[in-house]
Order: structure tokens, then sequence, then C-alpha cells
């Protein structure tokens, strides 16, 4: 029995998961919703992908398809399938403690809401790495600045 022919839009993740360091790894054993959002295709794109790399009669097409991926982006790599078409984007630095310090500063309240809020929300909200949030948490409270107590009125 032969594998059917290859989906175009597993063909298109493909070429997005190649120019990923860790794309392959990501695809297999990823978090789906994460690993969807990541390479910008439906959920169910990634579960049919999975499919193929675990079923013997077409893993073999699967791999074909992914190495010919590979060889498109060593050929090219001035395309970038995550980004569009043209060279990727510079990433910028990493932010850091000051960063965010400076950023909760110009807020209304911001030092109780960088107590306060899930290390994750702070994290998304201000571009940070969550141990960015709990070093910064740490050096408001080296400065004497503590998160208020919430004590019940009754």
């Amino acid at each position: 029995m032969s594998a059917p022919p290859f989906p175009s839009p597993l063909r298109a993740l493909l070429q997005r998961v190649v120019e990923h360091p860790l794309g392959f790894q990501l695809l297999y054993r990823g978090h789906l919703e994460s690993v969807a959002a990541l390479f910008a295709v439906p959920p169910r794109t990634i579960e049919e992908a999975r499919e193929w790399i675990v079923d013997p009669a077409r893993r073999e097409v699967f791999t074909a398809e992914l190495v010919a991926a590979r060889q498109f982006h060593h050929e090219h790599p001035e395309v970038d399938h995550i980004h569009g078409r043209g060279p990727a984007p510079p990433v910028p630095p990493p932010r850091t403690v000051d960063d965010l310090l400076g950023d909760v500063e110009t807020l209304p309240d911001g030092a109780e809401f960088l107590f306060q809020a899930p290390p994750e929300t702070i994290a998304v909200l201000f571009a940070v790495h969550p141990f960015v949030v709990h070093e910064a948490r740490q050096q408001l409270r080296a400065r004497g600045i503590a998160p208020r107590t919430h004590e019940d009125p009754d």
C-alpha cells in the first residue's frame, strides 16, 4: 500500500518548521496549540503532520518532504516562511529587569500590578521572560517596596 499524496498545507508547514532551530522537535512533541500558533497554522495541521510521522506507511514520504524543505531552506536562506518573504526581521535584544521596572514605574499602581499579576501575564505584557519578573519583584523587595496585603474588612 502506498502513501497518499503529501498535502500542500503540510508542505507549507515543513517550510516553516525547518526555519526554526527546534522546529522538528516542537512539531513532534510540543504543546499542540503553542506549536500551531508558532507556525501560524491550525492545530489540525499539526495533528495531521504528527499522524504522518508516526504512520509507518507515510513516514518515508514525510521524511522525504522534510529533507526537501531543509534543502530548499539551505539553498534559499533569504526566504522566510515564518514571517513572510524576504529576510527575517532582526531579533531585538532581550529585555532586562531594568527595562521591566522602567515600564512598570510609568503605570499607576505599577509596582502593585507587578506583585499581584501572574508572572506569565507580566512576561507577555512587557515582553520579558518570567524569570525577569521574579528578579524584578526581588529587586523591589530589596528596595523596601512590598505588595500591599489585602485584609478582610470583617
